[in-house]
């Protein structure tokens, strides 16, 4: 499930102008108060115009997991947005009679993604997207920016703004009919941070809010579309409805991307950058297929084009690309600051130098440190996935997590992995055959196996003894390197924007879904289509009350238990009646000819009374296990239930009465 956590919104201006001398003093000074040359207002045939402007200062999006067991949801995802300024103003006058031109911006300031798994589970970046530059404060808004006009707004956010989205239309004075004939996106750097682990957990997650088709219900009348294949139907719909756009383009756009992938080694790259060009399209007539066909061959072709430097950002190499960027960053400081001050002035000349040789330093030193540190790490967890020792492994992995935040507390992880690897390498050479032989608890082993067994966890210890402290000393430099660069300020530690929220939920009072009753009671059935599922309580005595679940099908009704989740009885709808009694309860009737079975020729009609009969039996079964919370027997005549909305009883009575009379073959089609 998801959820807007927090949406302050304001509405900024509202124009409503209707005068050709008001607008034209509105200009004037708009041209005193700013050097944005203005475009001329359209027109409609009453001489006036709309502009619409709108901030929201911060905007949350949480998903949340409630699937589990637990008694708490756990935030999975937080996608964070914060000023995003939209507005709606006249455009420049067109030149076809009786249409309107008009814009549509979207401007927003930063945007975040952070994996609020990060802190319960095995992953390595609490971060997944983030804006390069300034992930800090959030850009101040003037004092007076509501009293500006929009396209002042617009030129005031947008040099900020990490994503502008600009929309131009066109009003068609006739009909009304509003077209989109321009799209133009633009997009400041941003850096990205992936690893396979996360992908894996995160589409299981997304395909349990993907509801499974369990029947398939056959048309009700044949035709040809009926007929057609899915692909086909999609591909014709796509034709019916192209995309129409006179221009549609998305700014060049920089990507420092960073991937974790646990494979049969551990394949690692630190700020690869990816850099893709403009991608533009004039008169735009073609499916939406075939549009995104054409935007993933751009990009993929342009990080085909920087396969160099994905190679080169391999830390397994020590990250090579890296300490050449650096190394040139540094380079270019040094000629250039000094240049730019000798301009200014021989102060400003020194002072140009100074900084260009601190400059040079920085990068040189923080790329070379960086360098070392990644190929440390990189070796230090290949070592540990080689000794074949899983619970060295997750323990090396967690300490990893921890990411030091000084020089001393870097040399205190580091010497502390160090040393547990230590022990572990001689814990290993016993612990290992130990448990190869009590890993294997069948009874009917031989000898020989079990001396294979221990053959082999022995082994593994002596492979231990050699990747263990190897790995422990390449961890020891790979610590010491993070504390350096994190206390020196060469290196910014990525962190969530919102720390992890549980919320407690009562289990008792969720819902069950209705695909589970469909799966679990009703697929031995012919026909499996549920009508209505109502959750009730079932009078058992002045006292005592039970919850039930009311299942209503085209053929039958069901009385679940909720408490053991089990079917307690089921009737035909033909031998049964259904009411709603003067106290308001819910009331089932049944026939004494039909309480236990229906007579049909027809052959689904026998299922059903087989089927039945089958439920009784297990419900005779079942009573003896649990507890009873029917004092009625299937021969009683009478049952109550208490529903708590009286839309709710209603329904129910009419859909059986609809269920009950098409059994019949009279009424009206359910």
């Amino acid at each position: 499930m998801s959820e807007i956590e927090y949406i302050p919104m304001k509405l900024f201006l509202i124009q409503y102008q209707s005068t050709r001398s008001r607008k034209q003093q509105s200009k004037k000074e708009l041209s005193r108060q700013t050097s944005v040359a203005l475009p001329k207002i359209s027109e409609d045939s009453s001489g006036s115009f709309i502009e619409l402007s709108c901030l929201c200062r911060c905007l949350s999006f949480v998903l949340l997991d409630d699937s589990s067991l637990e008694s708490t949801t756990r935030e999975i995802a937080r996608l964070t947005v914060d000023n995003i300024f939209g507005a709606y103003y006249p455009s420049v006058s067109s030149n076809t009679p009786y249409t309107q031109q008009s814009k549509v911006t979207l401007c927003i300031e930063d945007i975040q993604v952070d994996n609020q798994m990060y802190g319960y589970s095995c992953y390595d970046f609490p971060v997944v997207l983030i804006r390069r530059e300034s992930a800090g404060q959030s850009h101040s808004l003037l004092e007076d920016f509501d009293r500006l006009h929009v396209i002042e707004k617009i030129t005031y956010v947008k040099p900020n703004s990490i994503a502008v989205i600009d929309v131009s239309l066109c009003t068609v004075m006739n009909d009304r009919s509003v077209k989109v004939e321009k799209l133009d996106l633009a997009l400041k750097p941003l850096s990205a941070f992936v690893e396979d682990r996360l992908v894996y957990d995160f589409l299981k997650i997304v395909d349990t809010f993907i509801p499974i088709q369990l029947t398939v219900r056959p048309p009700k009348s044949v035709n040809l579309w009926c007929m057609l294949p899915c692909s086909v139907k999609e591909t014709a719909i796509l034709f019916k409805y192209p995309i129409r756009l006179k221009h549609f383009s998305i700014q060049s756009l920089d990507v420092n991307l960073s991937v974790h992938a646990y494979l049969k080694l551990f394949i690692s790259s630190d700020n690869t950058p990816l850099s893709f060009s403009n991608f533009e399209l004039e008169n735009v007539l073609m499916s939406s297929q075939r549009l995104f066909n054409q935007l993933s061959m751009h990009y993929i072709t342009g990080a085909i084009f920087r396969t160099g430097w994905v190679v080169g950002s391999l830390e397994m190499f020590g990250n090579p690309a890296g300490l050449v960027k650096s190394i040139g960053t540094g380079v270019t400081d040094l000629v250039y600051k000094p240049y730019a001050g000798l301009k200014k002035g021989p102060g400003a000349f020194i002072g140009g130098l100074h900084s260009g040789v601190k400059s040079l330093f920085k990068n040189v030193s923080a790329g070379t440190i960086k360098s070392i540190t990644n190929l440390a790490s990189s070796l230090s967890r290949n070592l540990d996935r080689l000794s074949m020792d899983q619970d060295h492994t997750e323990r090396q992995e967690e300490a990893r997590r921890r990411r030091p935040e000084g020089v001393a507390d870097g040399l205190q992880k580091g010497l502390t992995g160090f040393g547990i690897s230590l022990l572990g390498a001689v814990a290993g050479l016993a612990d290992q055959p130990i448990q190869a032989i009590t890993g294997n608890e069948s009874d009917t082993a031989t000898p020989g196996e079990r001396a294979t067994e221990f053959v082999t966890g022995f082994g593994k210890g002596i492979v231990g003894v050699v990747t263990k402290p190897i790995g422990g000393a390449a961890e020891f430099v790979s610590q010491t390197g993070q504390g350096f660069l994190h206390g020196a300020g060469l290196s910014k530690m990525l962190s969530q924007r919102y720390p992890l929220i549980n919320k407690n939920i009562d289990r008792s009072q969720s819902r069950s879904g209705v695909l589970k009753y469909i799966s679990k009671m009703l697929q031995s059935l012919p026909n499996t289509e549920l009508l209505v599922a109502l959750e009730a309580k079932q009078i058992v005595s002045s006292e005592l009350q039970a919850d039930v679940c009311l299942l209503l099908t085209s053929e039958l009704v069901f009385i679940v238990d909720c408490e053991y989740d089990v079917q307690q009885q089921a009737f035909a709808v033909v031998d049964i009646d259904c009411e709603v009694s003067d106290d308001s309860m819910l009331r089932i009737l049944v026939n004494e000819d039909g309480q236990n079975n229906v007579e049909s020729a027809d052959s689904s009609k026998d299922r059903i009374v087989a089927f039945i009969g089958e439920l009784d039996q297990f419900r005779r079964e079942k009573s003896a296990e649990s507890m009873d919370v029917s004092s009625s027997s299937i021969g009683d005549i009478r049952y109550d239930f208490n529903v708590d909305q009286a839309v709710y009883r209603q329904q129910f009575v009419d859909l059986f009465y609809l269920a009950k009379h098409r059994a019949q073959g009279k009424g009206f089609l359910l």
